[in-house]
C-alpha cells in the first residue's frame, strides 16, 4: 500500500500487510484515470513471521561428577510481558544428575527487574521454578540459572525438558515455546580435584564433610589429592573450618558462608547428665541463652578405662545435623544448622561406667558458631551420681550474678548458672522454705568467670526451694519450683 507520489521522481516508498504470500506484484496506477497503469514483471515474496514468546532451557557438556550451571532464557517479543508472576518445571534424570540450586546475578533478568525467585525440587526428577516481582518482565536475556551435579560415573547425556503447560503464561494470547536443553558428559578421568571432595567421587555432600571429622581427630588421615580437596579453605590445613564450609556448601551451596556474632552469654551447658541404670549415663547437650548460633562443636574427653562411648541421639531437625566421631577417648559432636538453632536440647551422648571408682570424671569443651563464643564443661561422677560446674565461657563479668534456673518449674533437673567476677571460695547451697540446707551444688575454689551447675531434686518432694550463691563479698539467692 501506497501514498500518492510525484511520478516524476521514479522512487515508491510502500509498505506491506503483516500477511505471507507469494507471487506478489506492483502496480502503478494514475490518480487522475485509474484505467492507466503498469504491473511489475517479476513477483516476490512476502514473509511474515511472529516471534514466539520462548523459554530456553541451556544446554551444556562436562564431565562425569562435576557441577554444570545451565541458564534458562527468555525470548520477548515486542508486545509481550510477564506480569508479576512466573511458575514453572524442569524435568530431568534423577539418575544422572543432582540438583543443587538455582539463583540470579546482575545483568539476568530476575535480578535487573527488581523479582524475586525460589527453586526447589520436591520430587526427584523435578525443579520447581516461582518468580514474582511487581515490575513486569518485558525483555528478552537470560531469566536465571540452575545448577546440577552430574552424579552418573559414565560418559552419557541428559534431557532438561519442560512444555508450555508447565509455564503457564499468557496462554491465550502468547503462549510460552519451550526449548529443551540437554547435558552431556565424559566419564571422570583420574583423581577429583573438586573443592571439598574429600572422598574422590566426584561428588561433594556430607560424607566428604565427615572424612574431614575423621581426619581432624586422627581416626582416618587424608593425604594427596584427598587432604588438597579437604582443605576447602585453602589454609593448609583440613580441620573444623573445612567441615563447615563443605557442610554450608552442601546446604546452602555457599562456600564462603560468614557466621554472625553470638551473645557472649551462649552456652553449651551438659544439664540434666543423669544415671539411666547402674552403669549407663546420659549427657544432654543443652543450648543455653543463645541467639543466631547455627554451628556448636563439643569435644568430650574421658579415661577409656572408666568409660565407654554408646551413642550419639540428634535433637536437630530439618536442614540441620548432628555428627559424632570417637577415638581414643575423645568424642566430637558437631552440630549444623542453615537457620539459627534455638535454645534446649540439640542432643545427648550415652556412656557406659565401666568401674566402680567414686570420682571419675568426663571433661569438655565448645564452641559456637566457630569459635566466636567457647567454654569447657567438667562432669565429676561417682556411684549413681553427677555433679557438674561448667565455666561458661572465657569473658570475665564485672559482676556477681545469680540467674534463675531453667526450666522453672523442672522435674527432676534444672540448671543453675552463676558468675563470679574474681576467684575465690564459693558455695552454691540449697535450701527449703524453712531454711534447711537440703543439697550442696558447689563447694571450692572458683576461677572468675561464669559458671553452672546442675540440681536433681529426684529424692526431693514438690515445693518450693531456695538457691544461694555465697561467698566472702556475696550471697545471692533465687526461688525455683519443683513438680512432681
Amino acid at each position: 500500500v501506497a501514498t500518492s507520489v510525484d511520478a516524476s521522481t521514479g522512487t515508491f516508498a510502500f509498505t506491506v500487510p503483516n500477511i505471507s504470500s507469494t507471487e506478489c506484484l506492483i502496480r502503478i496506477s494514475d490518480t487522475d484515470d485509474t484505467n492507466v497503469f503498469d504491473v511489475s514483471n517479476s513477483s516476490f515474496t512476502i514473509n511474515y513471521n511472529v516471534t514466539d514468546p520462548t523459554i530456553t532451557i541451556g544446554s551444556a557438556t562436562t564431565v562425569a561428577g562435576s557441577y554444570v550451571t545451565i541458564p534458562i532464557d527468555l525470548t520477548a517479543p515486542t508486545g509481550f510481558k510477564i506480569d508479576y508472576l512466573l511458575q514453572g518445571k524442569i524435568h530431568f534424570n534423577a539418575s544422572k544428575l543432582k540438583f543443587l540450586y538455582g539463583g540470579y546475578d546482575p545483568g539476568m533478568l530476575v535480578n535487573d527487574f527488581a523479582w524475586n525467585g525460589t527453586f526447589y525440587s520436591a520430587f526427584p526428577g523435578t525443579v520447581d521454578i516461582i518468580l514474582s516481582g511487581n515490575a513486569p518482565i518485558n525483555a528478552s536475556g537470560t531469566l536465571f540459572y540452575l545448577t546440577f551435579q552430574v552424579i552418573d560415573a559414565n560418559a552419557g547425556s541428559t534431557d532438561l525438558t519442560s512444555s508450555t503447560s508447565e509455564f503457564p503464561v499468557d496462554v491465550l494470547e502468547y503462549p510460552l515455546t519451550v526449548v529443551n536443553g540437554t547435558v552431556t558428559y565424559s566419564a571422570g578421568s583420574g583423581t577429583s580435584t573438586n573443592r571439598g571432595d574429600a572422598t574422590l567421587n566426584y561428588i561433594v555432600d556430607i560424607f566428604d564433610a565427615l572424612a574431614v571429622i575423621y581426619h581432624w581427630i586422627g581416626l582416618y588421615p587424608l593425604s594427596g589429592q584427598a587432604f588438597i580437596n579437604a582443605d576447602a579453605d585453602f589454609d593448609g590445613n583440613v580441620d573444623i573450618d573445612d567441615y563447615l564450609r563443605i557442610i554450608f556448601f552442601v546446604y546452602l551451596h555457599d562456600w564462603d558462608f560468614v557466621f554472625p556474632s553470638v551473645s557472649p552469654s551462649s552456652s553449651i551447658a551438659l544439664g540434666g547428665a543423669s544415671f539411666e541404670n547402674s552403669e549407663t549415663i546420659t549427657i544432654p547437650i543443652d543450648l543455653a541463652n543463645s541467639n543466631n548460633v547455627q554451628s556448636a562443636e563439643v569435644t568430650f574427653e574421658f579415661n577409656p578405662i572408666e568409660f565407654e562411648y554408646i551413642n550419639t541421639n540428634s535433637e536437630l531437625t530439618g536442614n540441620a545435623n548432628l555428627k559424632t566421631a570417637v577415638k581414643d577417648g575423645k568424642i566430637t559432636v558437631v552440630g549444623v544448622s542453615t537457620q539459627e538453632i534455638q535454645n534446649g536440647n540439640i542432643g545427648a551422648v550415652r556412656f557406659k561406667k565401666l568401674t566402680n571408682s567414686t570420682n571419675s570424671e568426663i571433661s569438655s569443651t565448645y564452641k559456637l558458631n566457630n569459635g566466636k563464643v567457647s567454654g569447657s564443661n567438667l562432669l565429676s561422677i561417682g556411684n549413681g551420681t553427677i555433679t557438674g560446674v561448667k565455666d561458661n565461657n572465657t569473658e570475665i563479668p564485672i559482676k556477681y550474678e545469680l540467674s534463675q534456673n531453667y526450666p522453672n518449674p523442672f522435674n527432676p533437673t534444672t540448671i543453675i548458672k552463676f558468675a563470679v567476677p574474681k576467684a575465690g571460695y564459693y558455695h552454691l547451697n540449697v535450701y527449703n522454705i524453712l531454711g534447711q540446707k537440703m543439697m550442696t551444688l558447689v563447694e571450692g575454689q572458683l576461677q572468675a568467670g561464669y559458671h553452672s551447675s546442675v540440681f536433681d531434686g529426684a529424692n526431693l518432694a514438690s515445693g518450693i526451694y531456695i538457691y544461694s550463691l555465697e561467698g566472702e563479698n556475696v550471697n545471692l539467692s533465687r526461688k525455683m519450683l519443683l513438680i512432681k
